[in-house]
C-alpha cells in the first residue's frame, strides 16, 4: 500500500520504519509521499519553546530546529530502499526554512525528492495541486514537472 503522510505524521513514520527491525512494515509499504514533514525541525517549535510553550507541551523540545533535537536524530531506514516523495509548502510558515524537509542522512535526488507547491502548511492536506502531485508520485514513483 501507500502512505501519505501530513507534518509531524511523517516523522512518526520515519521513526517507525527506523524500528522496523524485521522489515515487515517496509514490506507492505510501496510508496511514501510527506507532506510538509519537519525532517529538521521547526523554527516554531525554537520559538514556542523560548515563549514557554515547552511546559504544556513536552513534543516541541524534540522538534526545535536552531540547536539539536531528536528529530534529527531519527535514522535512515534499514529496509525501506524506495524513493519517499516529499511536498512542500512555499508558503508553510510552520515548517521553516524550506531545507528543513530535507531528511538527514538521505540523499536529495537518490533517497527522496522534493516538490513545492503554492500553498501554507495546512492548505497542502486539501490542495488540488499537491494532492494532484501525490498521486503522480503514487503512480510513478515521480512527481511532475
Amino acid at each position: 500500500f501507500h502512505l501519505l503522510t501530513h507534518s509531524m505524521g511523517g516523522l512518526l513514520l520515519r521513526k517507525a520504519l527506523e524500528d522496523d527491525a524485521t522489515g515487515e512494515l517496509s514490506g507492505l509499504i510501496e510508496r511514501v509521499v510527506m507532506m510538509g514533514p519537519p525532517n529538521q525541525g521547526s523554527l516554531l517549535a525554537d520559538l514556542a519553546e523560548g515563549a514557554g510553550v515547552g511546559i504544556f507541551n513536552k513534543s516541541i523540545g524534540d522538534m526545535k530546529y536552531l540547536t539539536d533535537s531528536a528529530v534529527k536524530h531519527i535514522g535512515r531506514p534499514e529496509h525501506y530502499r524506495r524513493k519517499i516523495g516529499i511536498i512542500a509548502g512555499t508558503f508553510d510558515l510552520k515548517v521553516l526554512p524550506q531545507e528543513s524537509v530535507n531528511i538527514p542522512d538521505m540523499t536529495k535526488g537518490t533517497d527522496y525528492e522534493i516538490v513545492r507547491c503554492c500553498v501554507c502548511h495546512p492548505g497542502l492536506r486539501t490542495s488540488y495541486e499537491a494532492l494532484s502531485q501525490a498521486v503522480c508520485f503514487f503512480q510513478n514513483g515521480k512527481f511532475t514537472e
